[in-house]
């Protein structure tokens, strides 16, 4: 039997901390876990603000192609995680299976992009953070506390462009999706669901927030996460 690999993928402003749970129960598994830092992550904001959704991507699916032949790979991906992942899965078809935290694919409302391109018009070019959106108060996210408006940007308009595209995912999946998010819009979770039909099996959280890797259904995340990992692995 081949050895389980998990590539997982980290949210917007945030980092491999956010799956430190994860993580941890997946390598007592005794799986091999791979958590890439993403461009402009885990540094300053700064160098994040000048960075873009491509840059992201390109990252991502480069770490990916070093991966893509082995026959028990899984991804996991939260947030903005999950938009990347889906974007890959929609191009990519050979993952054994993907789980999915809190994913963003239904942009933010028209209303609220274009405050803020008024605002990256005006010259604004941080807002305050979107990190640690956890229930439990005693854990919390590493994320910057401010949050860059043009990479954000350059997010919605690459998950307004994925939309179309969600119905070329092929990959069995595992959708987490918190009832109560700050971050993300709960309609995400039913646009994928929908779309992608019997191929995703999802599953509401009733105590977490946006991070639910961190927050109060983490340890749930984990042990489902491997239930559905041994039950596809080869």
């Amino acid at each position: 039997m081949s050895e389980v690999t998990v590539l997982v993928v980290h949210g917007f402003t945030g980092s491999p901390q956010s799956f430190e749970l994860q993580i941890a129960s997946f390598e007592r598994q005794g799986y091999e876990v791979i958590a890439p830092t993403l461009p402009g992550h885990d540094s300053s904001p700064e160098e994040l603000a000048e960075l873009r959704y491509d840059d992201f991507y390109r990252s991502l699916h480069a770490r990916y192609h070093e991966l893509s032949d082995r026959s028990n790979l899984f991804v996991m991906g939260l947030s903005m995680g999950g938009t990347l992942l889906c974007d890959l899965l929609t191009k990519h078809h050979e993952p054994a299976g993907a789980i999915l935290v809190n994913p963003l694919v239904v942009p933010p409302h028209e209303s609220y992009i274009a405050v803020v391109e008024e605002m990256l018009e005006g010259g604004t070019v941080f807002v305050p953070g979107i990190g640690s959106d956890i229930k439990r108060t005693d854990r919390s996210e590493r994320a910057y506390d401010r949050t860059p408006l043009a990479p954000a940007r350059s997010l919605f308009r690459a998950t307004e462009l994925l939309q179309g595209r969600l119905g070329d995912i092929t990959t069995k999946t595992l959708l987490f999706s918190s009832r109560e998010d700050h971050v993300v819009p709960v309609e995400s979770g039913e646009l994928l669901a929908q779309v992608c039909g019997d191929l995703v099996d999802r599953r509401v959280l009733e105590d977490s927030y946006h991070v639910a890797t961190l927050d109060f259904d983490a340890e749930r995340i984990s042990e489902e996460s491997i239930e559905f990992i041994e039950t596809l692995k080869l």
